[in-house]
C-alpha cells in the first residue's frame, strides 16, 4: 500500500471510530466496510442518513486518493449527490467499493 494511504489510515479518526476496513483493490479502486453498530443509529433499527452519507463520501475520498498519491497528488471530495433507497439497519454490514473512472488535472 502506498506510503499516503498509509498515513491516511493512521490518522483517519473517522474511519477508526467507524471501524471502517479499507482494502485497496488497485490504484483508484477501493473497498471500504463498514458494520452497522448502535452508534450508528438514527433510530432503534435503522442508520441516520448523515452517517451513510459520510460513508460515501469516504469512499469517493480515498478511491480518488488510492489514485492520485502514486503522483504524490491530495485530494478532497467536491461534490456528490445520495439517494437513499432502503434503510441500511443494525447488524447489516456495509460495503461501498468505488473507482474512479476518469481522473482530471484539477477536480
Amino acid at each position: 500500500m502506498h506510503k499516503i494511504i498509509q498515513l491516511y489510515n493512521s490518522i483517519n479518526n473517522y474511519g477508526t471510530i467507524n471501524e471502517l476496513d479499507l482494502t485497496v483493490i488497485s490504484p483508484g479502486h477501493i473497498r471500504y466496510v463498514m458494520p452497522v453498530k448502535e452508534k450508528h443509529l438514527a433510530t432503534p433499527i435503522a442508520i441516520h442518513g448523515g452517517v451513510l452519507s459520510a460513508f460515501m463520501d469516504a469512499v469517493l475520498g480515498v478511491a480518488s486518493l488510492s489514485a492520485s498519491c502514486h503522483q504524490g497528488k491530495l485530494v478532497s471530495t467536491v461534490e456528490f449527490k445520495i439517494n437513499y433507497l432502503a434503510p441500511a439497519r443494525l447488524g447489516d454490514i456495509l460495503i461501498g467499493e468505488g473507482q474512479v473512472i476518469q481522473q482530471g488535472n484539477r477536480l
